[in-house]
């Protein structure tokens, strides 16, 4: 399955959903289209009861996702009138899911995809993964970044990340990422979906005892300002690499 345009593609076999990011063009970054698909894909797997776990790849050589991008799909230089809501749609389904996500990153994420990927329940990286985030070097407070990180890090953990600007390996690598994964995948198998679940709906209430629909509404209202910001020529994206 691959949601119309968006790059996002999606298969569920034997109780395991794939979500690859496969948008070699634009270097894996998330626009309106992309982060629609990715919703899509993460409440396909949601309605799956046989579903225990997910894996999130990159289908695109040493990039595992550079962030999300404001710009139109239609009227590249203006900011979507979509990428907000597209993006609150996803914070949700990411938030509220009910499976744990193993994240297979070989290369470069950064922005929102480096979110995405230090918030997945594992992380399995090669040597040539690092995270960044990057954005505030180009005048755009990472806002939807911060809160998701926010609900599975330290407040000392993503601020060094903000405030760096720079790129960061992680601390355990394999240079045998399949093999690690099939391990992961077979012991879920084992335990059966309902117990994998149950586990990762606890955990997430635990983590979310903070009050997450308050986070959420800061994240929303930051990125609405970055959007006004980038229409005004006062902020850009070229962090993304394109």
């Amino acid at each position: 399955m691959q949601s119309a345009d968006s790059g996002i593609r999606l298969t569920i076999q034997a109780g395991t959903a794939e979500i690859t990011i496969d948008r070699p063009a634009v270097g894996n970054t998330l626009d309106s289209r992309a982060l629609a698909g990715l919703t899509t894909a993460l409440q396909t797997a949601e309605r799956d009861g046989a579903v225990h776990s997910a894996v999130l790849r990159s289908g695109v050589e040493a990039v595992f996702c550079s962030g999300g991008s404001y710009a139109d799909p239609e009227q590249p230089g203006r900011a979507s009138p979509d990428y907000a809501p597209h993006l609150a749609d996803c914070f949700e389904a990411w938030t509220a899911r009910s499976f744990p996500v193993i994240a297979v990153v070989d290369g470069a994420a950064r922005a929102f995809g480096a979110a995405l990927a230090l918030t997945s329940d594992l992380i399995v990286a090669t040597p040539r993964a690092s995270f960044g985030l990057p954005e505030l070097s180009r005048g755009v407070v990472p806002s939807y970044a911060i809160a998701l990180l926010r609900t599975r890090h330290s407040s000392q953990f993503v601020r060094e990340l903000v405030f760096s600007t720079e790129p960061v390996p992680w601390r355990d690598v394999t240079t045998d990422p399949d093999n690690v994964v099939r391990t992961h995948l077979e012991r879920f198998a084992a335990i059966g979906p309902d117990a994998v679940r149950a586990a990762h709906r606890t955990l997430t209430a635990i983590d979310g005892a903070l009050d997450l629909d308050a986070v959420h509404r800061i994240a929303a209202d930051g990125v609405a300002e970055q959007l006004r910001r980038y229409d005004e020529g006062r902020a850009d994206q070229s962090y993304l690499g394109l």
